[in-house]
């Protein structure tokens, strides 16, 4: 991945081994416990609300693209999963989930947790 430089990182859709897939339901299936909050909790708009929706319907059979771009001032990250895109977007210090031709504010934490959980995905 390119930090300080604009690049982008194309994968070819690919389906996730038995080990990615589980840590990949595990981000959309987190089970809240009192000592560590669910990522939504964070976020009030129902573009979260409808995401999480779609990280829930993953299976082990859905294919994942993921591309990357980055700067100082910018880092994307577009994906798609089942051909479905969806992306998370830092500009400055503004942070976004795009998905579903919507996109919402979000919060750093939520960014900087999704961003976390795609270093167990080979891109």
């Amino acid at each position: 991945m390119s930090h300080n430089n604009i690049g982008t990182i194309g994968a070819p859709p690919f389906k996730l081994s038995a080990l990615t897939m589980a840590i990949a339901v595990a981000i959309a299936t987190q089970p809240k416990q009192e000592d560590e909050p669910h990522w939504l909790d964070a976020e009030e708009g129902p573009l979260a609300q409808r995401f999480d929706n779609f990280l829930n319907s993953w299976t082990n059979d859905t294919e994942f693209t993921i591309e990357h771009e980055s700067s100082d001032a910018l880092n994307l990250y577009c994906m798609t999963a089942n051909s479905i895109p969806f992306s998370f977007r830092r500009i400055d210090d503004r942070y976004s989930l795009l998905f579903d031709n919507e996109s919402e504010s979000i919060q750093q934490s939520t960014f900087e947790f999704f961003v976390e959980q795609l270093k167990f995905l080979p891109l």
